[in-house]
């Protein structure tokens, strides 16, 4: 009863998942990268549906091409990388090497369409009527391996490239963490089905089958809730110099138009992001260390991209100098408390959080046009003057 209940639930998944792939296939944003997560979401859906069926034991009477189907497993690892990859790099096309990830995908479809048997177990011989053979479980655990590096390079790629996920928004960041968390955690059960088939009685198929539910039912919540995250257009920051130097004269002016019509905001729009980053600031969160513009993105809801162009465009300073002059506009503010006053310098520049003494006297000097040591003189020394006249 509950086996029958939780392969259900499998089905529904599926189904959501088949009509998730065929929304995000459907739009046109970030189609470039979007394309393999609505592959990989598809095979995962298809499995699902197929766990359902396979269950009444007729899976052997059903055509080979349907049996072929089943190959197309060997799709979600790479389309996953892959996906992940082109988030990442959203200017790398794709290359002609990149079909090297899909020879697991042809062997198994040439082998079930070429084998006299009707239904492919981990028996066959992958290759029989050759110079040699190929045992089918054998070609399974090396695949399995494949897929767990995949999984690994996937998660390795997330921990690297910092630099290139500072345009994309925190949910989006939060997302693919977890997307390559659970593809890793399926990778590994799958892997340990296929060495402990003959030692340990557990239902691997209902775990991996709750695992890509739990991934199907995510991404669809995603797509009707939250579609920011799959369909908002994120493009790394490339300054017009740079680009002359990589790119030919067209894209430069391009860039360059997108970039005006960036800035060129309605006064509506330009009230509408000054009163959500007023709102936003005001709890200070800029006291945090590591505070970086995602953050902001996401208290705000204002994409990265614009909310760059916003601060550069409005406030004439780069993102860093903007937050770096909140807190130093704050630590002023606390300059009377007695229990502020009873805190080093670099305490104080520690508690607004910056990250060492070097980077607040360099920030204090680049936006205060003085040191900190002689700005507070210059302020003591105001001061004394008017006392002076007072009296």
């Amino acid at each position: 009863m509950i086996n029958n209940l939780l392969f259900t639930v499998f089905f529904l998944a599926g189904m959501v998942g088949l009509v998730v792939s065929v929304i995000i296939l459907c739009k046109k944003e970030n189609s470039a990268q979007n394309t393999f997560l609505s592959l990989c979401l598809f095979v995962l859906s298809c499995g699902c549906i197929y766990a359902l069926y396979s269950r009444t034991g007729n899976v052997s009477y059903y055509p080979k091409i349907v049996l072929a189907l089943k190959s197309c497993t060997y799709l979600v690892a790479p389309c996953a990388y892959l996906y992940t990859k082109k988030l990442l790099n959203p200017a790398q096309k794709f290359k002609w090497h990149y079909c090297l990830h899909f020879i697991p995908l042809v062997i198994s479809i040439v082998y079930t369409m070429a084998t006299t048997k009707r239904f492919v177990d981990v028996d066959f011989w992958t290759i029989n009527n050759l110079f040699f053979n190929i045992d089918f479980y054998t070609f399974n655990m090396v695949v399995n391996l494949i897929w767990l590096l995949y999984a690994y390079t996937q998660i390795l790629m997330i921990l690297t490239y910092k630099n290139n996920m500072a345009f994309l928004s925190a949910e989006k960041i939060t997302w693919l963490k977890a997307f390559s968390s659970v593809m890793m955690l399926l990778f590994i059960s799958l892997f340990i089905q296929k060495i402990s088939a003959f030692t340990f009685e557990i239902n691997f198929n209902i775990i991996n089958n709750t695992i890509i539910t739990v991934i199907l039912l995510g991404s669809g919540y995603i797509v009707f809730f939250r579609p920011s995250v799959f369909f908002e257009v994120s493009e790394p920051e490339v300054s017009p110099f740079i680009s002359a130097i990589i790119t030919d004269p067209s894209e430069l002016i391009s860039d360059c138009t997108e970039k005006l019509q960036a800035d060129c905001l309605s006064k509506e729009k330009i009230e509408s992001y000054t009163l959500a980053i007023d709102e936003a600031l005001a709890d200070k969160p800029f006291l945090q260390k590591g505070f970086v513009i995602r953050d902001l993105s996401a208290l705000t809801n204002i994409p990265v991209h614009h909310l760059s162009h916003f601060i550069n465009s409005h406030h004439n300073l780069h993102f860093q100098d903007f937050i770096n002059k909140k807190r130093i506009e704050y630590l002023l503010e606390q300059r009377e408390d007695k229990e502020w006053k009873s805190l080093s310098l670099e305490g104080q520049a520690w508690a607004v959080g910056f990250k060492s003494r070097t980077t607040f006297f360099r920030a204090f000097t680049k936006l205060m046009g003085k040191s900190p040591s002689e700005y507070v003189n210059a302020i003591n020394k105001a001061a004394s003057n008017d006392y002076s006249a007072t009296a």
